[in-house]
């Protein structure tokens, strides 16, 4: 019976996404999870995962819904590109540079494509590609169409998140960067030194994260939720022009007058 009423669904209720996602990362990545512990320590590899729960208040705070696209660079096994396809029905595509949770990755899409069949579901695209998020030129297309873009840079460095930074300059207005790490500075301001910063294109919102929310810590914490808002720095630009335009103006008149 639960099978007639859910089938065809997009976006579906929580009891079903949940226990589908935990049914896929049950029967692949539990019996291999020691693969996962195959990283450079305080590396920008060391491997975290986000909950079910925090990644479903993301979905509800980015307003991912079918139709959309949906980005995880360094997506790990691949646990928020299923749960954002089956909850959300728009499109995850994800990238991960690590081989061991890569291949599980790829192992979940597969056993997650074969849950849908069983439950009777359907759900957005998954694509996992496994590469270097900074230089896969399929990543590059995506961030010229993703309205929503997760990447968990709490252990990357500075120099990472910096050239990270950079592709979401292609990103459309109005889409949205959810992260550990703010990609804007609190007390950033546009000026003519800061104005070719990426940091000039985000309106940023921080949030807490509740207790048990990532698998890194036990405790809470803060991620913060980037929109791509290119009007503040369109306005500065243009009132440079007039600054610029007045200034030649009155130079121009100043040397008549000599």
């Amino acid at each position: 019976m639960m099978h007639n009423v859910l089938e065809g669904w997009w976006g579906v209720p929580p009891m079903v996404w949940k226990a589908v996602v935990e049914e896929c990362y049950q029967r692949c990545v539990g019996p291999n999870v020691k693969e996962l512990a195959k990283y450079a320590p305080f590396s920008n590899t060391v491997y975290g995962e986000l909950n079910a729960v925090f990644m479903s208040d993301i979905i509800h705070r980015t307003g991912l819904t079918e139709g959309k696209m949906f980005v995880d660079l360094g997506c790990g096994v691949g646990n928020c590109l299923i749960q954002t396809a089956l909850q959300a029905g728009c499109i995850a595509n994800g990238i991960e540079i690590n081989p061991p949770p890569a291949a599980l990755a790829k192992l979940q899409v597969a056993e997650f494509r074969k849950r849908l069949k069983m439950w009777g579901l359907r759900s957005g695209e998954v694509n996992i590609r496994e590469g270097d998020f900074c230089e896969d030129e399929e990543v590059k297309k995506w961030m010229r169409q993703a309205d929503v873009v997760l990447v968990n840079n709490w252990a990357f460095s500075s120099t990472l998140n910096a050239t990270l930074s950079l592709l979401f300059l292609d990103l459309p207005e109005g889409s949205k960067i959810v992260s550990l790490k703010p990609f804007r500075k609190s007390d950033f301001r546009i000026t003519e030194r800061t104005a070719s910063s990426p940091e000039a294109i985000f309106q940023v919102e921080e949030h807490e994260f509740r207790k048990g929310a990532v698998s890194w810590t036990a405790e809470g914490g803060t991620y913060y939720i980037h929109t791509v808002d290119r009007g503040p720095l369109r306005a500065f630009t243009e009132r440079q022009l007039v600054l610029g335009a007045s200034s030649t103006g009155r130079k121009r008149r100043g040397g008549w007058s000599d």
